[in-house]
């Protein structure tokens, strides 16, 4: 089966609570792929969005309120809107 996308600039995964599993292993493998300019987590469960980038040398950054600007896909997500059925 073909990708739509096989040179993907953004990957986003949704975290389940038994997301610490194999996190370290699928980023470091997503951080190969020479197209990706970011990599996003997004946690069901809790307010805690984490956004990786290439041009950060991949340092993580964390958002739990206000906006995150996926600039790779030139799109600000609103994180309170994100999580508004959570609290």
């Amino acid at each position: 089966m073909d990708l739509p996308c096989k040179a993907p600039k953004l990957i986003t995964e949704m975290l389940n609570s038994t997301f610490c599993k194999d996190r370290f292993k699928k980023r470091l493998a997503y951080q190969q792929i020479g197209s990706l300019e970011e990599y996003m987590r997004v946690a069901q469960e809790i307010r805690h969005v984490e956004i990786y980038r290439r041009t950060e040398d991949w340092q993580v950054s964390i958002h739990i309120s206000g906006q995150a600007n996926l600039r790779s896909v030139q799109f600000c997500l609103d994180i309170d809107e994100l999580y508004a059925n959570i609290d």
